[in-house]
């Protein structure tokens, strides 16, 4: 016991078998493949998910949006984005690119 209250773990005392798995999987985490079967997810997905979002997913995402619902915190329901899918798309693309 440390003198803050809290266990502290020293690595002698650690399970012999816990250091195995996380030598393995940090040995692993190196290797490109290992990455893609561990995750699930392949090299061109991945690559795919990090593009930046086009004018054009973020107006047919507008389109996909269930009409008649109550508006969000800006006050706007889901056909004044419909309305206005054109104009505010390259805002919401610029957006995207940001974060």
């Amino acid at each position: 016991m440390s003198m803050t209250g809290y266990s502290v773990m020293q690595p002698k005392s650690m399970n012999p078998a816990r250091i195995i798995i996380l030598n393995y999987i940090a040995q692993k985490l190196h290797e490109e493949e290992a990455l893609d079967s561990f995750f699930g997810v392949s090299l061109a997905d991945r690559s795919a998910m990090d593009a930046p979002v086009s004018q054009n997913e973020i107006e047919n995402t507008i389109m996909k949006m269930a009409s008649g619902k109550t508006p969000g915190d800006d006050g706007f329901g889901t056909e004044f984005y419909k309305c206005f899918k054109e104009q505010l798309s390259p805002y919401y693309c610029c957006y995207s690119m940001k974060y």
